[in-house]
């Protein structure tokens, strides 16, 4: 065996095996620095699949709360819908036969009533004054008129509050 080694330059050998250990020495240190970066992108993944999952919880909660408002609109709409129904079928069932009617408002908010129409005659007006004044379901109700000297026609605008 002795003369297998010295058949082997010492110096070629001793260079081989320096090269051999700097090799090995850059293949540890090299997998060494690739397990550190490996942890490092595996915490930043995390980080990040941390934060995109607090956004998708706060787009769920602000989806949620949007949804909701939109609920809560829906349902004032539709409430409102059927009162303003009721409204203008009670408006249609409260105006008297003898007024033609020209322009009709209707505030949801105030529950404000205005219409203007024409009467055929004063004694007609009068009695549609009346019919306003004696209805229960009507407060603050002011009118005005003003008679036509062509045909003895009045024009009538009234404008009532309406009582629920």
């Amino acid at each position: 065996m002795q003369k297998f080694i010295s058949l082997f330059p010492k110096k070629l050998t001793s260079s081989l095996i320096v090269m051999f250990i700097a090799v090995e020495l850059l293949v540890t240190a090299t997998d060494r620095f690739t397990e550190i970066l490996r942890g490092q992108i595996q915490v930043a993944q995390q980080q990040q699949q941390q934060a995109l999952t607090e956004v998708k919880q706060r787009i769920q909660a602000e989806t949620t709360y949007i949804n909701f408002l939109h609920f809560l609109a829906l349902r004032t709409l539709y409430a409102d819908r059927h009162s303003a129904l009721d409204d203008v079928d009670w408006v249609t069932q409260t105006l008297p036969r003898a007024v033609r009617l020209n322009a009709f408002s209707y505030d949801l908010s105030t529950k404000k009533l205005i219409l203007s129409g024409r009467v055929s005659s004063l004694p007609i007006f009068f009695r549609v004054a009346r019919y306003f004044n004696e209805r229960k379901d009507l407060t603050d109700v002011k009118r005005t008129q003003e008679v036509s000297e062509h045909d003895g026609g009045v024009t009538v605008n009234i404008e009532a509050k309406r009582v629920r």
